[in-house]
């Protein structure tokens, strides 16, 4: 079974993802109808930025990638001694170079940058998986709240991130990470025309791997958007028996079953995520819920 990609991840940016999905879905039957679609149709100290080097600008229809709209980096001299090398460098060392520069920024969550040099890379590497790099980079970038908040700079790196994922699934169209990361990025772009579209992507990742946790549980989410607590059900059972340990999925599942009437055994989940799950919101969210059921 392929590692899922969500189990990387804190439970609080998932909890914040999942609301981003729910936005991002308006239609009460998309996923009633998505049954029926052919899939072949388918802070710290900071200090000022570097400015960038020469090369650095990224060209797009929509303008520039530009470091300067990027809130300042604090201070890492790795990453400084990195940034300045880059200015001059050619072939393999600026590969190597970029790699570091991306690993780093992409582990402190610093993903508008991260996107910005990962877009530098596939320019000079297009590679599928230069590609599908930049195109998850850029995704996350779009979740950061001062991008999500600013609707140019939204639409910007939404449509970057699109456009960088579908070259790689015109190319692969089996790639199942590339599938799964177009399908989120269609939902969440706003516009919806994109929405069926990725509900469909996603659906064929379970078509290519039905083990594919991160896939089923987005697809949870969306039939708890669209009141199908049935198919919400069955979805989470399945991330729990892959992912015993996804309290998120927990909760999850507890809340379809007590929509559909099935409150045994649904308050003892909610107690298990209480009692072990890190994260606070989902713990609140699991007491609210327990106090919903047990005192009406």
């Amino acid at each position: 079974m392929k590692a899922s990609l969500g189990t990387q991840q804190a439970g609080s940016g998932r909890l914040q993802r999942i609301g981003i999905l729910l936005a991002g879905i308006g239609l009460f039957a998309l996923l009633f109808f998505a049954e029926k679609e052919n899939l072949n149709n388918q802070p710290g100290r900071t200090l000022s930025a570097a400015p960038p080097s020469a090369g650095e600008t990224v060209d797009a229809q929509e303008g520039a990638l530009s470091l300067a709209i990027l809130p300042p980096l604090a201070s890492d001299p790795k990453l400084d001694t990195w940034r300045s090398s880059l200015e001059g460098s050619t072939g393999a060392e600026r590969t190597v170079l970029l790699d570091s520069i991306i690993n780093n920024l992409e582990a402190r969550g610093r993903f508008g940058y991260a996107a910005h040099y990962a877009e530098i890379l596939a320019e000079a590497n297009s590679s599928l998986k230069t590609r599908l790099r930049a195109g998850r980079l850029l995704q996350q970038a779009s979740r950061l709240d001062y991008i999500s908040r600013d609707t140019t700079l939204f639409a910007q790196y939404s449509g970057k991130s699109i456009a960088r994922l579908e070259s790689v699934v015109d190319e692969d169209p089996n790639n199942e990470q590339a599938l799964y990361y177009l399908g989120m990025a269609y939902v969440e772009s706003r516009d919806s025309r994109y929405s069926m579209k990725g509900i469909l992507n996603i659906r064929k990742v379970l078509e290519i791997n039905p083990d594919n946790a991160d896939a089923s549980f987005s697809l949870g989410v969306f039939s708890i958007q669209t009141g199908q607590f049935d198919k919400a059900e069955s979805r989470f059972e399945k991330v729990l028996k892959m992912d015993p340990a996804n309290h998120i999925a927990r909760y999850y599942l507890a809340y379809s079953r007590l929509q559909l009437g099935k409150t045994e055994g649904s308050v003892a989940m909610l107690e298990q995520v209480l009692s072990e799950a890190p994260d606070p919101e989902l713990k609140q969210r699991a007491r609210n819920l327990i106090n919903q059921y047990t005192n009406p």
